[in-house]
């Protein structure tokens, strides 16, 4: 099992943080407007908005990925199974309580595990509540976490291939395997997973080339960006999962560009944002649905309406409200829960 115990110390990539804040930033809205009631054909403006914010998971994907590969030096399995037991996994569990203890008390399983299993509102408390657990299907963005658990199971075996470097010679191919075999859906955990490792080693292979990457990066901007605007463009004129892979590989590769080069000229409130996005992206991650699923349960009760009816200006409106009450709810905890906050929050 690879170790390796020095005492390097890692330096901090601001990029990757603006990126960070950024990612996080796509996986609220593309929730914020899955929502939203957009009616039976949509405006070539919510259009853009839409095919723009699909699947950006794969961007935090990446992110995960890149970090992975760049806090290796000092890898060590057993301290690195502790950590994402505590800052992971635990508040994974934590923040899981209420709406579990919600599904079953009020016996409100997600419409799409109905669907999928009919007999679900049939089983058992202790055979629900594992389901929950392991696929993260109780609250949308939840899935992640158990595909997360994944990556982290096979920790030492991605050190080994990273060291060996071997395995990125096959990345084009695993790529293009990711862009065949699309992802499944939120219950399916294994799927998941497998389509989306090469994005995952993507993001190891550019932390492990950092200035080789961004030389071909500046070299070939235009190029990229001509890939970008192709793939956006069909992904318009005809939706699907395949076009929309390939343009989020090339916002990947564009905002890793722009972030890199030109962090240094935004101005500094935009800074400021997406540092404190980054901050607590991952404690984001773990509540904004909360809030989603808040207004929508207000809604219903004053109104009967189980969503608002889709606008640009509706949109832009929920999303900064989630995520500034998820912001100010997560400082707010922090201030509580002192230095055991990352434990329970996640941030």
């Amino acid at each position: 099992m690879p170790t390796l115990k020095g005492k390097e110390k890692v330096k901090f990539l601001n990029y990757i943080n603006y990126l960070r804040g950024i990612a996080i930033s796509f996986i609220v809205a593309v929730h914020v407007f899955a929502s939203l009631d957009w009616g039976e054909k949509l405006t070539n403006s919510q259009l853009f908005l839409k095919i723009l914010l699909d699947d950006s998971t794969i961007i935090f994907v990446f992110i995960s990925g890149f970090l992975f590969q760049h806090l290796s030096q000092n890898f060590d399995f057993k301290s690195y199974i502790i950590k994402k037991y505590k800052y992971v996994l635990k508040p994974y569990l934590i923040i899981s309580i209420p709406i579990i203890a919600l599904r079953i008390l009020f016996d409100k399983p997600p419409t799409f595990i109905v669907f999928q299993k009919p007999d679900f509102e049939t089983w058992s408390v202790f055979t629900q509540i594992p389901y929950y657990i392991f696929t993260g299907s109780h609250l949308r963005p939840f899935w992640f976490v158990p595909m997360l658990i994944l990556f982290y199971g096979i920790s030492p075996l991605l050190i080994a291939l990273d060291r060996n470097k071997k395995i990125y010679w096959a990345l084009p191919i695993l790529i293009i395997n990711s862009f065949i075999f699309t992802r499944g859906n939120l219950n399916e955990i294994l799927v998941n997973f497998i389509h989306f490792l090469p994005i995952y080693l993507l993001g190891m292979f550019c932390s492990r080339y950092k200035e080789q990457t961004f030389l071909i990066l500046k070299k070939y901007i235009w190029i990229l960006l001509l890939i970008g605007i192709v793939s956006f463009s069909i992904s318009v004129l005809q939706e699907n999962n395949r076009t929309i892979f390939v343009q989020k590989i090339s916002i990947i590769f564009l905002l890793l560009y722009f972030v890199k080069e030109h962090s240094s000229e935004l101005n500094i409130r935009i800074k400021q944002t997406l540092e404190s996005l980054a901050l607590y992206s991952f404690g984001i991650y773990f509540i904004h649905d909360y809030f989603d699923l808040m207004y929508k349960f207000l809604l219903q009760s004053f109104t009967n309406e189980t969503q608002f009816r889709g606008s640009i200006t509706l949109f832009i409106f929920l999303f900064l409200l989630i995520t500034s009450f998820s912001i100010l709810t997560l400082n707010v905890l922090k201030k509580i829960l002192g230095s055991k906050s990352r434990e329970f929050i996640g941030c």
